[in-house]
């Protein structure tokens, strides 16, 4: 009987909603029409474009109605309607998409784990090639650490991705930041955004700049802790009308400047410039490096903070970095498989292997300014999980990436410079049949 009554009041409040937002339409038209009185002839439009400007811009009290029906939704379902959103325990909000990691409904097969450790080394390979340090990344997902999620989610009890990922990278140079975070007392993310506050990004820059070798420059002025500073992103989708509610660490007098003009650090390029750092910095990132964006600009002289994909490591010569930093978010760990980095496959000694016709399953070329892409899909029949791959071309053997390609995990991508490219090429992997190496044989591209 309660629970009939708790849905009659839901529909009967969701059609006094949608009556209070009818009527509110017409009690803003006066002064709406008012507006638009205003208005020069060089601004008429369209009636359907009136239309969909008014609807769109003018929808009466949206945003109080909007955070009304959450709470509302909240309060009596203890669930949300927005679908990106979770609401956990105690005030904790969580994004969806960290869901398959937290009940561990997204594990990376041993060929997936093995392409994304490879593929960091390789790069590693590349960068420290020119001299040059590189850093991995890992942003915890905030239930990874802060668990407060709602009682119909189960913890998986199983190894993580980043887990497993991490006991494979004894080559790659990273921050583990689940154990940075775990060390500490405190709570590192804010309850009502996705990313870690800036107490938590402070943290990380610091153990960046110790594994880097490079001393923390002090701050000329303390940092100042504002409370209700802030709004959190996962905040705002519940609620549009929310005003600030988390603490806020702001930085006193920066010294760097924006070379690039700047709107947000949501942005995907940003350049910055302090005349007292040392060094330069190249980060590819995400947006858990908002909030270290600051801290960072203040330690190099220049920096460059680049979300584009694919990771494009000439930068590193063009800006001469000393640095290299590579973050991405736990969630998204399985796309270092997929990116496809741009940088010159490596240059190996010369291999051959016994000819196996159904190696290659497919393969293509597409030109990328002075370089030639190469990508393709092996015969996961014909070789291991931690099998790497080669091309012969124009007298050189060159190691490829193992990548995702089109979903199928046994792909791979490489890039040659075009004038050294020919059309007839080999590829070359190691055999599951007792670690021999095995050819596709001379293939011929279009």
């Amino acid at each position: 009987m309660k629970k009939k009554i708790l849905y009659g009041l839901y529909i009967f409040c969701g059609f006094a909603g949608c009556f209070f937002l009818f009527l509110s339409m017409f009690i803003n038209q006066s002064k709406i029409e008012m507006e638009a009185s205003e208005k020069t002839n060089t601004e008429q439009s369209s009636p359907a474009e009136r239309m969909d400007q008014y609807l769109s811009n003018n929808f009466g009290l949206r945003t109080e109605v909007i955070s009304f029906y959450t709470k509302f939704q909240e309060r009596i379902f203890s669930t949300s309607f927005v679908e990106n959103v979770v609401i956990g325990k105690e005030g904790f909000l969580y994004y969806k998409d960290t869901i398959d990691d937290y009940c561990g409904t997204n594990k990376m097969s041993s060929r997936e784990i093995f392409n994304t450790v490879r593929t960091l080394e390789m790069m590693q390979e590349n960068i420290t090639s020119q001299n040059k340090k590189m850093l991995f990344i890992v942003a915890p997902n905030k239930n990874s650490l802060y668990d407060y999620m709602p009682s119909n989610y189960r913890k998986s009890k199983d190894k993580s991705n980043w887990e497993r990922l991490s006991q494979k990278m004894s080559n790659v140079s990273y921050i583990d930041a689940f154990d940075l975070f775990r060390s500490k007392k405190e709570c590192y993310y804010y309850k009502t955004d996705t990313h870690w506050n800036d107490q938590g990004a402070y943290l990380v820059v610091e153990k960046a700049m110790d594994l880097l070798g490079r001393p923390l420059l002090d701050q000329k002025e303390p940092a100042v802790f504002e409370k209700n500073a802030m709004t959190g992103d996962l905040q705002r989708m519940l609620y549009p009308d929310s005003k600030p509610n988390e603490s806020k660490l702001v930085l006193g007098n920066p010294q760097y400047q924006m070379i690039t003009t700047t709107r947000s650090f949501e942005q995907p390029y940003i350049e910055t410039n302090q005349p007292n750092g040392n060094g330069s910095l190249v980060m590819f990132r995400d947006s858990f490096a908002n909030n270290m964006i600051t801290h960072l600009s203040e330690q190099y002289q220049y920096a460059i903070y680049d979300k584009n994909i694919p990771y494009n490591l000439s930068a590193v010569d063009k800006y001469q970095a000393d640095h290299v930093i590579i973050e991405i978010a736990e969630r998204n760990l399985n796309l270092i498989q997929e990116y496809k980095p741009l940088f010159l496959s490596p240059e190996r000694e010369t291999l051959s292997g016994k000819v196996i016709n159904n190696l290659v399953k497919e393969i293509k070329t597409e030109q990328k300014n002075d370089w030639i892409q190469i990508t393709g899909i092996l015969n996961k029949n014909e070789i291991d999980e931690d099998s790497r791959v080669y091309l012969k071309v124009n007298g050189k053997t060159v190691e490829l990436i193992p990548q995702k390609i089109d979903g199928d995990e046994y792909g791979f991508c490489g890039y040659v410079l075009k004038d050294q490219f020919v059309k007839s090429v080999e590829v070359i992997a190691e055999s599951v049949h007792g670690g021999k190496l095995i050819s596709s044989g001379i293939v011929l591209l279009k």
